[in-house]
């Protein structure tokens, strides 16, 4: 029965897995062949582009050429150009350069000559330099009998006066290249093909096009998918030309990126419908080893819950790799349960001893000595005033600590025990230090863990000001800071070393034997609160501050 079921399962789950994997791998063999198509088409593209550019960058150093060359130079530049000595000169370079046409019109001051044939002289053409190119500008012109060119247009400045024009040459390339780059270009449908655009999206090539082509802000190495004469998907890519901002604009239809498709479709739905047949046959066979051992594992996990005794099991002999993890994870839990009840007991442990050593502490016949003492004291001298105010601060110094045996209180009654605390402390050391409260009243009724700032204040008063002659304050303040109670308690005398204090919050054996209060304060607050709110010292201003920060989320407001 169970070999049964976990077949029918595992029939399902293949046809799923395989079902849903087949889409997927459809739908991720349709954008591989969309990238290569892609990749192809680009390269295609890429070629085409440099090698326009190619004949672009050439034209301007060919024109570059012409305007560097000295002796047409000082021909333009005489008072009457000999038009005879410019041609001989033009001619030349124009075998050198392998370029169409050169023209040359001189400026003189600023205005525009050209060759008046009747005349046989230079006549002036225009008036100044309005609407003629001081830098590279490119034009088609198209001609009768296919002879288009381009030209190529920009000053010539004297190589002695860089700031004077002598000239305007125009350099003629022939268009012969432009036209086998353009209609080389091979698509796999008929509606593929590269177009040319001026900088007015104006077309250039092919010739059996003509008119503005409509393009919305076309940016270069863009695939956008756009409406196209025809009605049809169509993708375009658009590359400007920096020279000239002209374009190069592909313009694909969609079909052409996703060409063998349906193919590569059918081939991966029938290895698809392969491989799970495969994988039923196989599930067959598999399944009837797997039931033994899981059987087994079954029993002896209800024995252990029965017995209540959480020990290891071992997998059986010839059990798969997947079986023996089953086992190994299982003994894993069973090693953390074991884990988690020895870190319980270790924590009830704990607890007790603070509890024990706190209660040691809020009894400390030690300090009831001195404050007896100094009770004594007071009455020698008749200070009948001053012993009132120690026994009553005592009095409630010991009524808090107590608590009614509570471990946690307001707030307010921490402050009013480390405050009864210092008053009395004031009577055994006048003079040596001030005290200063600044509680928030909104932190008044937050439910605290008890007595944790005494201890704090006991020892800023014994290491900050009995152990040297130094007098000062010791502050004491509440706030809300975000989500937390931040609790602080400052004074102002001797600094204390950090290196020490850390290695006492670092249970240092050597230091905890001296420092107990600090430690016991530090390890409840994390017993209590988690492992995040600890103890903090720090040194600002000369002025030692520890803090305490507590989660509001944890303390409950009094009623």
């Amino acid at each position: 029965m169970i070999q049964k079921k976990l077949l029918i399962v595992n029939i399902v789950l293949i046809i799923l897995t395989l079902g849903i994997a087949t889409v997927f791998e459809a739908r991720a063999l349709r954008d591989l062949l969309y990238q290569e198509n892609t990749l192809t088409y680009n390269n295609m593209v890429s070629s085409s582009y440099d090698a326009l550019n190619t004949i672009f960058t050439e034209g301007e150093d060919k024109l570059l050429i012409v305007c560097s060359n000295r002796d047409l130079q000082e021909l333009v530049k005489k008072t009457r150009p000999d038009k005879v000595r410019i041609d001989d000169a033009v001619r030349n370079l124009r075998s050198i350069l392998s370029v169409e046409d050169i023209v040359v019109l001189p400026v003189k001051n600023n205005n525009v000559y050209t060759y008046n044939s009747y005349s046989k002289e230079y006549v002036l053409k225009q008036k100044g330099l309005d609407g003629y190119p001081l830098n590279y500008s490119y034009k088609w012109h198209f001609r009768p009998e296919g002879r288009d060119v381009v030209t190529v247009t920009r000053a010539m400045y004297s190589l002695d006066n860089i700031d004077e024009i002598i000239a305007i040459i125009s350099v003629e390339l022939s268009t012969t290249d432009f036209t086998e780059i353009i209609y080389s270009f091979k698509g796999s449908s008929f509606n593929d093909y590269l177009c040319l655009l001026d900088e007015e999206n104006n077309y250039l090539l092919p010739y059996n096009r003509s008119g503005k082509m409509e393009i919305e802000n076309p940016q270069n190495g863009v695939i956008s998918t756009a409406p196209f004469t025809d009605n049809t998907e169509i993708l375009t890519v658009a590359n400007s030309f920096r020279q000239n901002n002209w374009k190069l604009i592909t313009v694909l239809s969609a079909s052409s990126l996703f060409q063998d498709t349906r193919n590569l479709m059918s081939l991966l739905v029938f290895v698809a419908g392969i491989l799970a047949a495969v994988g039923i046959f196989l599930t067959y066979l598999i399944t009837g080893r797997i039931t033994a051992p899981i059987r087994k594992l079954s029993s002896e996990m209800h024995d252990i819950r029965t017995s209540k005794k959480f020990n290891n099991i071992s997998a059986p002999e010839g059990a798969t790799g997947e079986i023996k993890e089953l086992y190994d994870s299982f003994n894993h839990l069973v090693d953390q349960v074991n884990l988690s009840m020895s870190e319980v007991e270790e924590f009830s442990r704990k607890d007790s001893d603070n509890q024990f050593r706190l209660l040691q502490a809020e009894i400390n016949p030690h300090f009831l000595y001195n404050t007896l003492n100094t009770i004594s004291w007071m009455a020698a001298n008749n200070q009948n005033e001053d012993i009132q105010k120690v026994v009553i601060a005592l009095v409630g110094l010991y009524r808090i600590s107590l608590n009614k045996g509570k471990a946690t209180l307001p707030l307010r009654q921490e402050i009013e025990h480390v405050r009864n605390y210092l008053e009395i402390m004031s009577f055994r050391y006048p003079g040596r230090y001030e005290t200063e409260f600044n509680i928030a009243e909104e932190t008044n009724e937050l439910i605290i863990t008890k007595q944790i700032l005494q201890p704090l204040a006991e020892n800023a008063l014994m290491h900050g000001f009995l152990e040297g002659e130094k007098t000062g304050k010791i502050i004491i303040s509440s706030e809300i800071d975000g989500n937390d109670l931040l609790l602080k308690v400052s004074n102002t005398g001797k600094e204390i070393e950090l290196d020490k204090v850390n290695k006492l919050l670092q249970n240092d054996p050597e230091m905890s034997q001296n420092h107990y209060g600090i430690r016991n304060v530090n390890e409840r607050l994390m017993m209590y609160y988690g492992p995040q709110c600890h103890l903090q010292y720090d040194v600002v201003d000369e002025m030692t501050v520890v803090s305490i920060r507590l989660p509001l989320e944890k303390l409950k407001v009094g009623m």
